[in-house]
């Protein structure tokens, strides 16, 4: 791969050659890279193959911060760890996830490789006992939407178990950033 950028609009330009050409508005933040690109297919001796996708708006550090300080919050209130609260959340909140098998004996292993797992069921596969596991996606291939549904749910389970996270010293300057993203 040459590089990556982001493109805000098009136009589709017919050359007096009969050509095609399409003239894209790079963002600012694209700008060294689109250079790049364009330097690399000026000097290439090969066709150069461009493929677009719709630009997805990744959740945010703050939002990230946010969650692990609410999260790190319910934890304490439920004498269980942050990690546990943040598996419960996102399966409660239906992240995506694909179901997979895994040997008992590999599944620390097998976790590392998944944001969050959880052991479904204890099924015999072809004579040999395997883990069923519910392998979630996790928040960091989340988009800001996605993102505030599940921090917005953090929000409620606090509400719900008692503690007004809004009122929280701890808390403070991310709900005021909080404010700013919502």
């Amino acid at each position: 791969m040459i590089g990556i950028l982001n493109a805000e609009t098009a136009q589709i330009k017919a050359g007096s050659d009969g050509e095609l050409y399409m003239i894209l508005r790079v963002s600012p933040e694209s700008r060294y890279a689109a250079k790049m690109i364009a330097a690399d297919i000026r000097q290439g001796k090969k066709k150069s193959v461009v493929s677009f996708k719709r630009y997805r708006n990744n959740r945010t550090l703050k939002q990230n911060r946010l969650l692990w300080e609410l999260l790190e919050m319910m934890a304490a209130e439920m004498g269980t760890d942050a990690w546990d609260c943040y598996v419960t959340l996102i399966e409660q909140t239906g992240a995506k996830f694909d179901y997979f098998y895994c040997l008992p004996k590999a599944y620390d292993t097998f976790k590392e490789h998944f944001r969050a797992t959880k052991i479904v069921q204890t099924d015999i596969v072809s004579g040999v006992e395997m883990y069923l596991c519910k392998c979630f996606y996790g928040s960091s291939k989340m988009n800001t939407q996605e993102m505030t549904q599940l921090i917005d749910a953090a929000f409620d389970v606090l509400a719900d178990i008692g503690v007004d996270a809004g009122r929280s010293r701890s808390l403070s300057y991310l709900w005021q950033e909080w404010g700013e993203i919502k």
